[in-house]
């Protein structure tokens, strides 16, 4: 009998790493030009699941967070002042993940102008904080599986080739963006909910010129003041008790 197991000392051979290719800009550009809902619909239930759309597509690729995320947030979950949202994240974690003003716009309009709409086809009059944020064509919360046959349109549509077009790669884009840019991996650790830096890595990709321009952009003797967006109207989305 052996003491102890010999595996251990065994290497496994190194094997190089796959690139994945991820959106461009200008698949996203398409990919937002398609969000428009079918003309089965009535113009008003149209323009109200194209704004739930374009909100959708924005938030996944601003933000990063996971389908399984998306599909979770509630009202109270959004939080209008600091453009935060609080994401439910893998092993029951609790986290608040910002989005930008260009990524909060589609949101704020949907949820202001169209949710309501389509809470209506369920008979659902009042807006309550544990309401979903997302609804369905029927009035009921979007599933998962919903998520799914929204982007699988969005494949026919944009004809978008050598890639996937899933709300993962969103999550690839917006990471391998950040990190190209110069942003922190620390910082884009956190966005994604990674619990190690080590998975965080995996979406880099960073040649010399693109740390060179990150540098130039990120320099400290050229920090520049954040913008900021503001919102009229109520500080939440549902009606106080």
């Amino acid at each position: 009998m052996i003491v102890k197991p010999i595996t251990a000392k065994f290497h496994l051979p190194r094997v190089e790493q796959q690139y994945i290719p991820t959106f461009t800009s200008e698949d996203v550009g398409k990919l937002l030009a398609a969000c428009e809902a079918g003309k089965r619909y009535t113009p008003h239930l149209r323009r109200a699941l194209t704004a739930r759309n374009r909100a959708i597509l924005s938030v996944l690729i601003d933000t990063g967070i996971r389908r399984s995320e998306l599909v979770g947030l509630r009202l109270g979950d959004v939080d209008r002042d600091m453009r935060v949202l609080t994401v439910h994240r893998k092993g029951n974690r609790w986290q608040q993940v910002p989005i930008s003003y260009e990524g909060f716009k589609p949101l704020h309009e949907y949820l202001t102008k169209y949710r309501s709409v389509l809470a209506a086809l369920d008979g659902r009059t009042k807006a309550r904080k544990d309401d979903a944020v997302f609804m369905a064509d029927d009035g009921k919360p979007l599933t998962i599986r919903g998520i799914s046959k929204f982007f699988e349109r969005l494949h026919r549509r944009t004809g978008i080739e050598g890639k996937k077009v899933s709300p993962h790669q969103c999550r690839r884009y917006m990471a391998t963006t950040q990190l190209a840019s110069g942003r922190s991996p620390l910082d884009v650790q956190r966005q994604m909910g990674h619990t190690t830096l080590k998975m965080t890595n995996h979406y880099a990709s960073l040649n010399l010129q693109q740390l060179k321009r990150s540098h130039e952009l990120h320099s400290p003797l050229r920090v520049k003041q954040d913008g900021s967006g503001n919102y009229e109207g109520g500080s939440v989305y549902w009606e106080e008790e």
